[in-house]
């Protein structure tokens, strides 16, 4: 719907997970704009390290995509993620 992404390499730190939150979702949306509850960055910046690690472990994981990632509370669920192995 924003047409913005972002990218990161793994491993990253839970620090550069918020920050890949924040340079792609405008921060009003963050923020809580127009009645929407604010996001819980803390949450999705943890959801996201804990996914990185595995594509550290796993070499035939070529690319992992979780879109859109919703909070409650203090957790983070992944709403749709799709897993792209490699070929070889």
């Amino acid at each position: 719907m924003l047409k913005r992404v972002g990218f990161r390499l793994a491993p990253f730190r839970v620090e550069q997970a918020r920050e890949l939150i924040c340079d792609t979702l405008l921060l009003q949306l963050i923020a809580g704009a127009r009645g929407i509850n604010k996001m819980n960055v803390d949450a999705i910046a943890r959801t996201l390290f804990s996914v990185a690690r595995p594509l550290e472990e796993q070499p035939r994981i070529e690319r992992a995509d979780l879109n859109p990632c919703l909070t409650l509370n203090d957790c983070c669920i992944a709403v749709d993620a799709k897993i792209i192995l490699s070929k070889q």
